[in-house]
């Protein structure tokens, strides 16, 4: 009997020990599917957190950039530090084309209510600024008749001509090299008006400019239908024995944002060494003076050894590039009748007072 029991609680103690080893194995395979449920959820949780933070910073970024574009307003009216407050507010940069401090805007480009990016630049032409000349200025003005420029000789070379002439000569003397006789000029942007036609028409009223204060012009051309080389304009300027040899350009670039007037000087060394300093004279003085009353932006005075013009010139020698007619704020000035009797002003006075200093 006792045996009989002692089996009987064996028996039993094996069936639960089998039936917790069954129960656990049911748990393991339980609790497996169940983490995997886990994971997966974390991971859809990351999923669509991460196409939420993606959508934020797409609609940040678009709300940005719709931003970086602001409307241009109206400048009309103001004076320009009030014009400067408004473009700094607005995050655009104002500079002035025409005018000077004191007078308000008449003009701008772009104009008022156009689209642009933030940091663009705005141009703006301010009222001319009517001065009374005092009895002394006046006085002034009334002793520079026929005087001022007695006894000087100036030769101006309304730079190009209508047809280019592509055939060569030496470049300097005694120099192998050879360069074409007379090159195309540019043209203006919107315009369509050739360089060779308004260097003529700057070339007249400098003229007339000088001509007026006493000083003796001799003109390399005075026609657009003309066949003469760059070395014989310089020729005209040695037989004439001028104190001064003055070439007008207008400037042409690929880039319609560069604009302003930049001055060309002979070279310090080789053929042009000894008109060298006389030239860079002529230059500061016409540079300070053109600056004055066009108000344009000055680019520089620049040395060239490879001008045949300066090459052949015995005399002091200079080319002034006067603007750019490829840039459409340039080119608008340029075109204006009283603009150009500003530049014509500009560079006789530089020249005059070249004049007197050499004297």
């Amino acid at each position: 009997m006792k045996l009989f029991a002692l089996g009987k609680i064996l028996r039993r103690k094996c069936c639960f020990e089998k039936a917790i080893q069954i129960k656990t194995v049911s748990m393991k395979r339980f609790l497996f599917p169940r983490r995997l449920f886990f994971i997966f959820f974390f991971i859809l949780l990351l999923f669509l957190f991460g196409c939420r933070e993606s959508k934020l910073s797409s609609k940040k970024n678009s709300s940005q950039k719709v931003k970086t574009y602001v409307e241009i307003p109206s400048f009309d009216s103001l004076i320009l530090s009030d014009a400067k407050d408004l473009a700094q507010e607005k995050g655009l940069n104002l500079k002035v084309a025409l005018g000077r401090e004191g007078g308000r805007v008449t003009k701008q480009l772009p104009p008022p209510g156009s689209k642009a990016k933030k940091g663009s630049t705005v141009w703006v032409w301010l009222e001319e600024v009517k001065m009374e000349n005092s009895s002394r200025q006046s006085k002034e003005k009334e002793r520079k008749e026929n005087s001022e420029g007695s006894g000087f000789t100036v030769c101006i070379d309304p730079g190009h001509q209508k047809n280019a002439d592509l055939s060569l000569e030496p470049i300097a003397p005694g120099s192998s090299r050879k360069k074409e006789k007379c090159r195309g000029g540019t043209k203006g942007l919107n315009s369509g008006i050739p360089e060779y036609e308004i260097n003529l028409k700057i070339g007249f009223k400098l003229k007339k400019e000088l001509e007026q204060r006493g000083v003796k012009v001799v003109m390399t051309r005075e026609s657009n239908d003309v066949q003469i080389s760059n070395r014989e304009r310089a020729e005209v300027a040695n037989k004439a024995e001028a104190d001064i040899f003055i070439r007008l350009h207008f400037n042409g670039s690929a880039s319609t944002r560069e604009r302003g007037f930049l001055i060309l000087i002979p070279s310090k060394s080789g053929v042009t060494k000894a008109i060298y300093p006389k030239s860079r004279e002529a230059a500061i003085s016409i540079e300070d003076s053109y600056r004055k009353f066009t108000a344009l932006p000055f680019q520089g005075i620049y040395e060239r050894g490879d001008i045949t013009g300066f090459n052949w010139s015995k005399v002091p020698s200079v080319l002034v590039e006067l603007a750019y007619l490829t840039s459409p704020v340039d080119e608008e000035l340029v075109l204006k009748e009283e603009f150009q009797e500003k530049m014509a002003k500009g560079l006789a006075e530089g020249i005059l007072d070249f004049l007197k200093k050499k004297s």
